[in-house]
């Protein structure tokens, strides 16, 4: 094989691996995701769910430690749920 040879495999080569993940349905459906318009509304909660877990244990003591809280307090806040 001469030197145009190995270029025209190669070639071929790098087009079927394009080819191939075009036609990937794992990366097309993170294209179409990506591409999709976010969502403006806020998600439905039922009326009588109350507060949500992970916004107790993980957003509350953040707010209060930025609120002027002391580390103390966020430890406490943390470790209390």
């Amino acid at each position: 094989m001469n030197r145009s040879h190995v270029l025209s495999a190669a070639i071929l080569a790098l087009f079927g691996a394009c080819a191939q993940a075009a036609t990937d349905p794992v990366a097309l459906s993170f294209e179409r995701m990506l591409k999709h318009t976010p969502v403006t509304t806020a998600p439905a909660v039922p009326a009588n769910f109350g507060t949500d877990p992970l916004i107790a244990a993980m957003v509350e003591p953040l707010r209060l430690w930025q609120s002027g809280g002391s580390s103390v307090q966020f430890a406490r806040a943390a470790t209390s749920r």
